[in-house]
């Protein structure tokens, strides 16, 4: 008889069916023709692994980090990641419902690769943390010490055992784009009716406060106190805004967003 360490190592197969945004993380991208996150999108292959390997493991086997998946199913029923899947078995692998369900305002830490995505994040009113040179361990302890969401292109990072205790805490980013990664987010986290336009600092994220004409003439162009009447200050940068051209060009942003995200105005 073959010994229990042999049976461990024994291959045993199981059936992956996928479905919705999950097929994108396992094709590695977005994929042409299909709308993000569409329900019907779907995949099937077999997999094999030893009876050690959890579903968990088995999933980021084949680059679907477990804090993407929603629920796995074995004959209609809940299974665990934690568990190995039992051996011929069919799993059925299905995302996130979106928009998950927050208790609070979405705070967000950005890897390196997402610059772009961070300051029209805090244009739109959210508080979002990103570096231009950031260590994986630095984003998974602003992460923890200060409740933030890790947004990430790197699906690496979301395969990091210290994450798993958070579930609805970290995304994988799929689009190089950044209006397309805006979209991913705002669909996650139900951003469209969160938006405070030019409440935050683009430059830094702290909140900004009115400012005089007065108080904001030695910051900006002698044209723009004269032309402008409504200011705002950055405080702990110094950065000053003003209601011009970039104020006037968020409306029409605002409004292709609602459409994308399929609805209108949240006020």
């Amino acid at each position: 008889m073959p010994s229990s360490e042999e049976e461990g190592l024994a291959q045993r197969r199981t059936r992956f069916q996928v479905r919705g945004r999950l097929t994108l993380i396992v094709r590695g991208g977005q994929s042409p023709g299909r709308r993000h996150g569409d329900a019907s999108a779907r995949l099937s292959f077999p997999v094999r692994f030893r009876a050690d390997q959890s579903l968990g493991h088995l999933a980021e086997s084949v680059g679907i980090p477990r804090l993407e998946i929603g629920s796995a199913l074995i004959d209609g029923a809940e299974w665990p990641l934690e568990l190995p899947p039992p051996d011929a078995s069919t799993v059925l692998l299905l995302p996130l419902p979106e928009p998950v369900a927050l208790d609070s305002e979405p705070r967000f830490v950005l890897d390196l690769h997402l610059g772009t995505l961070s300051r029209t994040l805090r244009l739109l009113g959210f508080d979002a943390s990103w570096k231009n040179e950031r260590e994986t361990a630095d984003i998974i302890g602003t992460a923890l010490a200060e409740d933030r969401i890790v947004l990430t292109r790197n699906r690496a990072l979301l395969y990091t055992r210290e994450l798993h205790a958070a579930p609805n805490r970290a995304m994988l980013i799929l689009s190089p784009e950044p209006y397309a990664q805006l979209l991913e987010v705002s669909r996650r986290f139900g951003l469209a009716d969160r938006c405070r336009p030019f409440s935050r600092c683009a430059a830094c994220g702290a909140l900004l406060r009115r400012a005089s004409r007065e108080e904001i003439r030695p910051l900006v162009p002698a044209i723009v106190a004269r032309r402008y009447d409504e200011f705002f200050v950055c405080v702990p940068c110094g950065k000053a805004y003003w209601k011009g051209d970039h104020f006037r060009n968020l409306g029409p942003f605002m409004e292709r967003l609602y459409a994308d995200l399929g609805g209108g105005r949240g006020d």
